[in-house]
Protein backbone atom coordinates (compact mmCIF):
# COMPACT_ATOMS: atom_id res chain seq x y z
CA UNK A 1 0.00 0.00 0.00
CA UNK A 2 0.97 3.65 -0.26
CA UNK A 3 1.30 4.02 3.51
CA UNK A 4 3.56 0.98 3.67
CA UNK A 5 5.81 2.33 0.90
CA UNK A 6 6.10 5.66 2.73
CA UNK A 7 7.09 3.89 5.95
CA UNK A 8 9.75 1.91 4.08
CA UNK A 9 11.11 5.08 2.49
CA UNK A 10 11.24 6.82 5.89
CA UNK A 11 13.51 4.09 7.23
CA UNK A 12 15.78 3.83 4.16
CA UNK A 13 19.43 4.49 4.89
CA UNK A 14 20.77 7.61 3.21
CA UNK A 15 23.75 6.12 1.36
CA UNK A 16 24.22 9.15 -0.88
CA UNK A 17 24.29 11.47 2.12
CA UNK A 18 26.80 9.24 3.90
CA UNK A 19 29.09 9.16 0.84
CA UNK A 20 28.85 12.91 0.25
CA UNK A 21 29.51 13.81 3.91
CA UNK A 22 32.44 11.38 4.15
CA UNK A 23 33.97 12.72 0.94
CA UNK A 24 33.56 16.33 2.10
CA UNK A 25 35.18 15.59 5.45
CA UNK A 26 38.03 13.74 3.71
CA UNK A 27 38.72 16.71 1.43
CA UNK A 28 38.70 19.06 4.41
CA UNK A 29 41.15 16.90 6.37
CA UNK A 30 43.46 16.51 3.38
CA UNK A 31 43.45 20.28 2.92
CA UNK A 32 44.19 21.38 6.48
CA UNK A 33 46.64 18.53 7.15
CA UNK A 34 48.81 18.97 4.07
CA UNK A 35 48.43 22.69 3.46
CA UNK A 36 51.59 23.68 5.32
CA UNK A 37 53.73 21.03 3.64
CA UNK A 38 52.44 21.36 0.08
CA UNK A 39 51.75 25.10 0.22
CA UNK A 40 48.33 26.63 0.82
CA UNK A 41 48.15 27.93 -2.75
CA UNK A 42 49.49 24.79 -4.42
CA UNK A 43 47.20 23.24 -7.08
CA UNK A 44 46.56 20.12 -4.99
CA UNK A 45 45.46 22.05 -1.90
CA UNK A 46 43.34 24.49 -3.90
CA UNK A 47 41.56 21.64 -5.70
CA UNK A 48 40.98 19.78 -2.42
CA UNK A 49 39.60 22.95 -0.83
CA UNK A 50 37.25 23.59 -3.73
CA UNK A 51 36.09 19.97 -3.71
CA UNK A 52 35.29 20.34 -0.01
CA UNK A 53 33.11 23.38 -0.70
CA UNK A 54 31.37 21.70 -3.65
CA UNK A 55 30.77 18.40 -1.82
CA UNK A 56 29.45 20.20 1.26
CA UNK A 57 27.06 22.25 -0.86
CA UNK A 58 25.81 19.16 -2.70
CA UNK A 59 25.43 17.31 0.59
CA UNK A 60 23.27 20.07 2.09
CA UNK A 61 21.22 20.26 -1.11
CA UNK A 62 20.64 16.51 -1.09
CA UNK A 63 19.76 16.39 2.62
CA UNK A 64 17.13 19.10 2.13
CA UNK A 65 15.42 16.97 -0.53
CA UNK A 66 16.01 13.40 0.62
CA UNK A 67 12.94 11.63 2.02
CA UNK A 68 15.03 9.90 4.69
CA UNK A 69 18.01 12.22 5.28
CA UNK A 70 21.05 11.24 7.27
CA UNK A 71 21.05 14.79 8.67
CA UNK A 72 17.63 16.33 9.29
CA UNK A 73 18.33 19.99 8.51
CA UNK A 74 14.94 20.96 9.90
CA UNK A 75 16.27 20.38 13.40
CA UNK A 76 18.59 23.37 13.01
CA UNK A 77 15.64 25.74 12.71
CA UNK A 78 15.48 25.51 16.50
CA UNK A 79 17.96 28.04 17.96
CA UNK A 80 18.68 25.99 21.06
CA UNK A 81 19.42 22.90 18.99
CA UNK A 82 21.67 24.75 16.54
CA UNK A 83 23.63 26.54 19.28
CA UNK A 84 24.02 23.34 21.29
CA UNK A 85 25.40 21.36 18.35
CA UNK A 86 27.72 24.22 17.41
CA UNK A 87 29.10 24.66 20.91
CA UNK A 88 29.50 20.88 21.27
CA UNK A 89 31.62 20.82 18.13
CA UNK A 90 33.80 23.65 19.44
CA UNK A 91 34.17 21.95 22.81
CA UNK A 92 35.33 18.70 21.23
CA UNK A 93 37.88 20.64 19.18
CA UNK A 94 39.45 21.91 22.40
CA UNK A 95 39.41 18.46 24.02
CA UNK A 96 41.13 16.90 21.02
CA UNK A 97 43.79 19.58 20.83
CA UNK A 98 44.75 18.90 24.45
CA UNK A 99 44.89 15.14 23.94
CA UNK A 100 46.92 15.46 20.75
CA UNK A 101 49.40 18.29 21.39
CA UNK A 102 50.08 18.08 25.13
CA UNK A 103 51.89 14.69 25.05
CA UNK A 104 54.31 16.11 22.46
CA UNK A 105 55.03 19.04 24.76
CA UNK A 106 55.40 16.92 27.89
CA UNK A 107 57.75 14.44 26.23
CA UNK A 108 59.57 16.54 23.63
CA UNK A 109 59.92 19.83 25.51
CA UNK A 110 59.75 18.94 29.21
CA UNK A 111 61.55 15.60 28.83
CA UNK A 112 59.05 13.32 30.55
CA UNK A 113 58.92 9.62 29.70
CA UNK A 114 55.79 8.11 28.08
CA UNK A 115 54.92 6.51 31.43
CA UNK A 116 55.14 9.86 33.21
CA UNK A 117 53.06 11.52 30.49
CA UNK A 118 50.32 8.94 31.03
CA UNK A 119 50.29 9.62 34.76
CA UNK A 120 50.23 13.39 34.25
CA UNK A 121 47.14 13.04 32.05
CA UNK A 122 45.22 10.94 34.60
CA UNK A 123 43.46 14.02 36.13
CA UNK A 124 42.01 14.66 32.67
CA UNK A 125 39.99 11.43 32.84
CA UNK A 126 39.19 11.71 36.56
CA UNK A 127 37.70 15.19 36.18
CA UNK A 128 35.40 14.02 33.40
CA UNK A 129 34.32 10.92 35.31
CA UNK A 130 33.35 13.05 38.31
CA UNK A 131 31.86 16.09 36.60
CA UNK A 132 29.91 14.35 33.83
CA UNK A 133 27.30 12.60 36.02
CA UNK A 134 27.34 15.38 38.64
CA UNK A 135 26.63 18.23 36.21
CA UNK A 136 24.03 16.12 34.42
CA UNK A 137 22.18 15.47 37.65
CA UNK A 138 22.37 19.09 38.80
CA UNK A 139 21.25 20.40 35.40
CA UNK A 140 18.04 18.39 35.70
CA UNK A 141 17.25 20.44 38.79
CA UNK A 142 18.68 23.87 38.02
CA UNK A 143 18.61 23.97 34.22
CA UNK A 144 21.37 23.36 31.73
CA UNK A 145 22.30 26.91 30.64
CA UNK A 146 24.37 27.79 33.71
CA UNK A 147 26.38 24.57 33.35
CA UNK A 148 26.88 25.13 29.61
CA UNK A 149 28.27 28.60 30.20
CA UNK A 150 30.33 27.72 33.29
CA UNK A 151 31.74 24.58 31.66
CA UNK A 152 32.90 26.37 28.54
CA UNK A 153 34.38 29.23 30.58
CA UNK A 154 36.40 26.74 32.64
CA UNK A 155 37.47 24.95 29.47
CA UNK A 156 38.52 28.24 27.90
CA UNK A 157 40.48 29.13 31.04
CA UNK A 158 42.36 25.82 30.85
CA UNK A 159 43.15 26.31 27.17
CA UNK A 160 44.38 29.85 27.83
CA UNK A 161 46.66 28.45 30.55
CA UNK A 162 48.12 26.08 27.95
CA UNK A 163 48.60 29.08 25.65
CA UNK A 164 51.12 30.47 28.16
CA UNK A 165 53.29 27.39 28.69
CA UNK A 166 56.89 27.29 27.51
CA UNK A 167 60.16 25.43 28.16
CA UNK A 168 60.44 26.82 31.68
CA UNK A 169 56.86 26.13 32.76
CA UNK A 170 56.33 24.04 35.89
CA UNK A 171 54.43 20.79 36.02
CA UNK A 172 52.02 22.45 38.46
CA UNK A 173 50.96 24.93 35.76
CA UNK A 174 50.36 22.06 33.33
CA UNK A 175 48.20 20.25 35.88
CA UNK A 176 46.18 23.41 36.55
CA UNK A 177 45.46 23.70 32.85
CA UNK A 178 44.51 20.01 32.61
CA UNK A 179 42.13 20.18 35.57
CA UNK A 180 40.49 23.42 34.40
CA UNK A 181 39.98 22.22 30.85
CA UNK A 182 38.80 18.70 31.70
CA UNK A 183 36.53 19.91 34.52
CA UNK A 184 34.99 22.46 32.19
CA UNK A 185 34.49 19.91 29.44
CA UNK A 186 32.94 17.42 31.85
CA UNK A 187 30.65 20.11 33.27
CA UNK A 188 29.53 21.15 29.80
CA UNK A 189 28.85 17.89 27.96
CA UNK A 190 25.97 16.24 29.86
CA UNK A 191 23.85 19.41 30.29
CA UNK A 192 24.52 20.34 26.66
CA UNK A 193 23.32 16.94 25.48
CA UNK A 194 20.22 17.47 27.62
CA UNK A 195 19.58 20.80 25.91
CA UNK A 196 19.94 19.15 22.49
CA UNK A 197 17.39 16.44 23.29
CA UNK A 198 15.00 18.93 24.93
CA UNK A 199 14.91 20.94 21.70
CA UNK A 200 13.86 17.96 19.57
CA UNK A 201 10.64 15.95 19.49
CA UNK A 202 10.98 12.47 21.06
CA UNK A 203 10.36 10.89 17.65
CA UNK A 204 13.63 12.51 16.50
CA UNK A 205 15.76 11.34 19.43
CA UNK A 206 17.30 8.49 17.43
CA UNK A 207 18.51 10.89 14.74
CA UNK A 208 19.65 13.36 17.41
CA UNK A 209 21.70 10.69 19.18
CA UNK A 210 23.40 9.77 15.92
CA UNK A 211 24.04 13.45 15.18
CA UNK A 212 25.71 13.96 18.56
CA UNK A 213 28.03 11.03 17.85
CA UNK A 214 28.73 12.41 14.38
CA UNK A 215 29.50 15.82 15.86
CA UNK A 216 31.92 14.32 18.38
CA UNK A 217 33.73 12.13 15.85
CA UNK A 218 33.92 14.89 13.23
CA UNK A 219 35.23 17.37 15.79
CA UNK A 220 37.83 14.87 16.99
CA UNK A 221 39.37 14.32 13.56
CA UNK A 222 38.96 17.99 12.69
CA UNK A 223 40.61 19.02 15.96
CA UNK A 224 43.69 16.92 15.28
CA UNK A 225 43.96 18.24 11.73
CA UNK A 226 43.36 21.87 12.73
CA UNK A 227 45.76 21.81 15.69
CA UNK A 228 48.41 20.15 13.50
CA UNK A 229 47.88 22.71 10.77
CA UNK A 230 48.27 25.65 13.15
CA UNK A 231 51.46 24.25 14.68
CA UNK A 232 53.01 23.29 11.35
CA UNK A 233 52.23 26.71 9.85
CA UNK A 234 53.99 28.46 12.73
CA UNK A 235 56.95 26.04 12.66
CA UNK A 236 57.29 26.41 8.87
CA UNK A 237 57.04 30.21 9.09
CA UNK A 238 60.13 30.18 11.31
CA UNK A 239 62.12 28.21 8.75
CA UNK A 240 61.86 24.65 10.07
CA UNK A 241 60.44 21.47 8.61
CA UNK A 242 56.74 21.24 9.40
CA UNK A 243 56.79 17.79 11.00
CA UNK A 244 55.44 17.46 14.54
CA UNK A 245 56.63 13.84 14.76
CA UNK A 246 60.25 15.02 14.81
CA UNK A 247 59.83 17.39 17.76
CA UNK A 248 61.07 14.93 20.39
CA UNK A 249 64.44 14.65 18.61
CA UNK A 250 64.78 18.24 17.42
CA UNK A 251 67.15 21.04 18.37
CA UNK A 252 66.37 23.84 20.83
CA UNK A 253 65.47 26.38 18.13
CA UNK A 254 62.93 24.04 16.57
CA UNK A 255 61.47 23.26 19.98
CA UNK A 256 60.96 26.98 20.50
CA UNK A 257 59.13 27.18 17.17
CA UNK A 258 56.97 24.22 18.18
CA UNK A 259 56.10 25.85 21.51
CA UNK A 260 55.13 29.04 19.68
CA UNK A 261 52.86 27.02 17.39
CA UNK A 262 51.37 25.14 20.34
CA UNK A 263 50.61 28.41 22.13
CA UNK A 264 48.88 29.73 19.02
CA UNK A 265 46.80 26.56 18.63
CA UNK A 266 45.63 26.69 22.25
CA UNK A 267 44.88 30.39 21.96
CA UNK A 268 42.63 29.67 18.97
CA UNK A 269 40.89 26.76 20.73
CA UNK A 270 40.44 28.81 23.91
CA UNK A 271 38.89 31.64 21.90
CA UNK A 272 36.43 29.18 20.32
CA UNK A 273 35.45 27.90 23.77
CA UNK A 274 34.95 31.47 24.96
CA UNK A 275 32.72 32.23 21.97
CA UNK A 276 30.78 29.06 22.77
CA UNK A 277 30.22 30.29 26.32
CA UNK A 278 28.89 33.59 25.02
CA UNK A 279 26.62 31.79 22.55
CA UNK A 280 25.27 29.57 25.35
CA UNK A 281 23.96 32.66 27.12
CA UNK A 282 21.35 32.91 24.35
CA UNK A 283 20.09 29.36 24.89
CA UNK A 284 16.90 30.26 26.72
CA UNK A 285 15.83 27.25 28.81
CA UNK A 286 12.56 25.54 27.90
CA UNK A 287 10.12 25.57 30.78
CA UNK A 288 8.32 22.38 31.67
CA UNK A 289 4.97 23.85 30.65
CA UNK A 290 6.31 24.95 27.25
CA UNK A 291 7.91 21.55 26.74
CA UNK A 292 4.60 19.78 27.44
CA UNK A 293 2.77 22.17 25.10
CA UNK A 294 5.32 21.54 22.34
CA UNK A 295 4.93 17.79 22.68
CA UNK A 296 1.14 18.03 22.58
CA UNK A 297 1.25 20.04 19.34
CA UNK A 298 3.67 17.60 17.70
Amino acid sequence: SRVFRQEVLSTTYDFKGAVLSSAALLMFLLTVTNGARAGWFSPTILVAGMLFVVLTTVFLWWESRCQSPMLDLGLFKNKIFALSIGTAFGSFLGVTSVRFLLPFFLQGVMGHTPREVGLILVPNAVSRIVMGPLSGRLSDRYGWRIFNVAGLLLSAAGLFVFATINQSSSLALILIGIVLQSTGSGTFQSPNNSSIFSAAHPSKHGIVSALINLTRNSANVTGVATASAIVTVVVASEGFEANIDQIIVSETAELEAFVSGLQTAYLVMGSLALLGALASLFKRPITRQAHIYRRSRN
